[in-house]
């Protein structure tokens, strides 16, 4: 996952090939209104029940259209093929992440950074299919999901890397860590997070429990961004 922007001013850190606005047209370039924003709605909630029971390797253009009820030929005005729903679906739960805040208050830095984690989890786990889906593509080195993965997590990052720094400065710690420091700390968390939370949703026998896991990692979230005990 790149998540290392080469600019320092990580906060303006943007990537304009995702889609920064809803989708307002058909893949043949008409403009989308009432009906067609339905029509494609429909496509892609009829994907995500497929998806409650089968992989998304198994998805068909056919299954999808049929259990939307659309013909064939009606899926191919609104998507490439089966995958581009799949991006869209995984665009869908990302944008859910992005708005994925942590505030920590002084004193409760632990019990704010459990709120976090278990939030996190909830929205991973309604979403665990696409997300897993979208990694899998990202780490294959698919440039079009790496994008997406990359920024989705931006923003919670960047949230981080400010809470790093600025735990530092409340903790009158000299010499603070530098924001790329702050920001690579941020990364090692999120994606500890993010790993820890998808292996158990898909091996939960073979797991520590759950509890025990979201508590490790508030604990140590706390920790970094040093708030920890303050009052």
């Amino acid at each position: 996952m790149s998540l290392s922007p080469t600019s320092p001013d990580l906060a303006q850190h943007q990537d304009p090939e995702i889609p920064a606005a809803p989708v307002i047209s058909n893949k043949n370039g008409q403009k989308l209104g009432r009906k067609g924003l339905e029509t494609r709605g429909r496509l892609t909630d009829a994907a995500r029940r497929l998806l409650a029971h089968q992989s998304p390797f198994d998805l068909t253009v056919v299954a999808i259209a049929r259990e939307a009820a659309l013909a064939s030929a009606t899926f191919y005005l609104y998507f490439d093929d089966v995958q581009d729903v799949l991006y869209a679906l995984s665009d869908e739960a990302g944008a859910e992440l992005r708005e994925l805040d942590l505030r920590v208050r002084p004193g409760h830095a632990e019990e704010d950074a459990l709120a976090f984690v278990e939030t996190f989890y909830e929205l991973w786990r309604r979403h665990a299919v696409v997300l897993s889906y979208r990694n899998l593509e990202s780490d294959r080195g698919n440039p079009r999901f790496m994008r997406l993965r990359t920024a989705t997590a931006i923003p919670v990052l960047n949230r981080l890397c400010d809470l790093i720094l600025a735990g530092a400065v409340r903790n009158g710690s000299g010499k603070g860590p530098s924001r790329m420091e702050a920001y690579a700390e941020g990364i090692v968390i999120f994606s500890a997070i993010e790993q820890i939370a998808a292996v158990t949703l898909q091996y939960p026998e073979e797991s520590l429990h759950p509890v025990e896991l979201k508590r490790a990692q508030a604990r140590i979230l706390a920790r970094t961004i040093g708030w920890a005990g303050q009052r």
